[in-house]
């Protein structure tokens, strides 16, 4: 995995994690560079509750589409 601005290689690596196990299994991963902040952040909330993410991988998924958007 290549790092990402402000974010360390584990939490590139449990970010990836969180994508396949949270994200994955029910969409196609979306590129977040392809939606503008608020844009991004009006699904993260969404899929965040469909998802039922806890609120510590909440944050660090927002954090890592924010990374991967702003890369």
């Amino acid at each position: 995995l290549k790092r990402l601005p402000g974010l360390s290689e584990g939490e590139v690596k449990t970010g990836a994690q969180l994508c396949l196990a949270k994200c994955a299994r029910c969409h196609p991963l979306y590129d977040p560079a392809a939606y503008q902040a608020d844009e991004l952040h009006t699904w993260m909330v969404k899929m965040s509750k469909k998802a039922r993410l806890k609120l510590d991988q909440d944050a660090l998924l927002g954090r890592f589409a924010e990374a991967l958007r702003a890369k």
